[in-house]
């Protein structure tokens, strides 16, 4: 296994404002993007996501076929 790094409330609050932020730009733009992450934090981000009203996909870097071609919007 590896390790997890605990992020103080108030940088976890950026990163999550900073997702939103991210994700409501693109909304504008009439596209929905979903977020990539570990497979370990998927479930807990959707979670905090969920809790925040964002509603897109929260997918694990497994999960993306490798045939897909993702576009990356923006990193937090």
């Amino acid at each position: 296994g590896g390790s997890d790094i605990a992020l103080p409330p108030e940088v976890f609050g950026e990163l999550i404002n900073s997702v939103q932020a991210k994700l409501n730009e693109t909304a504008q733009k009439g596209i929905v993007a979903a977020v990539a992450t570990s497979s370990r934090r998927r479930r807990f981000l959707q979670t905090v996501l969920a809790s925040k009203g964002i509603r897109n996909a929260v997918v694990a870097y497994e999960e993306i076929n490798a045939k897909s071609k993702p576009y990356i919007i923006g990193v937090a």
